[in-house]
């Protein structure tokens, strides 16, 4: 008796219909996960501002006054500074986690080649303009003592924190990586 061997295979369809399907499976999901990488970069920046706007509450809480920034209506570097010396309200100060790329176009983050400060500008309003600024044309209510920023995922910043017209504030329902500052408006 002789015995046949049958072959078992794919066929070019089967095969082409696999690597379609996974193919799409990639499209969508490897976009999402980039978006998730910077969603939690967002969130990380806004949970740090938090803890500052924290930290600058306990610190009006001993002192009845906000730290005044060293010109004022502008940041410099040091001006978050007595958050942490000579009164830790802060053990230090967190720094901005969306650095500024050394090639605008390439959209890397590279922790070698920063531009401006690190840490988080902040401004305080009643020194630089003696009142509060009233933030009602932006859809926010009341008005605000000072404001805490960073870069966004798209790396702009406010040109003048004074001019109300030069806010640009980040906004994921413009595409998660759109410009505008990542901003928090204290009290």
């Amino acid at each position: 008796m002789k015995r046949t061997q049958e072959r078992h295979a794919f066929t070019l369809i089967e095969l082409m219909t696999v690597v379609v399907i996974i193919s799409m499976l990639a499209a969508i999901a490897v976009p999402n996960f980039l978006n998730a990488a910077v969603r939690a970069k967002v969130a990380r920046s806004l949970a740090e501002q938090e803890l500052i706007v924290w930290a600058l509450e306990s610190y009006f809480n001993d002192y009845d006054t906000y730290p005044t920034n060293q010109e004022a209506g502008t940041f410099a570097p040091g001006d978050l500074n007595r958050l942490t010396t000579p009164i830790p309200y802060m053990s230090q100060l967190p720094l901005d986690i969306f650095l500024a790329p050394a090639d605008q176009d390439k959209r890397e983050f590279i922790e070698t080649a920063r531009r401006g400060s690190d840490t988080y500008p902040y401004v305080n309003f009643l020194q630089a303009q003696g009142s509060r600024v009233s933030l009602t044309p932006y859809g926010l209510r009341g008005s605000v003592n000072y404001v805490v920023y960073g870069m966004g995922p798209g790396f702009t910043s406010f040109q003048n924190p004074l001019d109300a017209a030069s806010w640009a504030i980040y906004s994921p329902s413009n595409g998660t990586i759109s410009a505008g500052s990542i901003t928090t408006f204290a009290p």
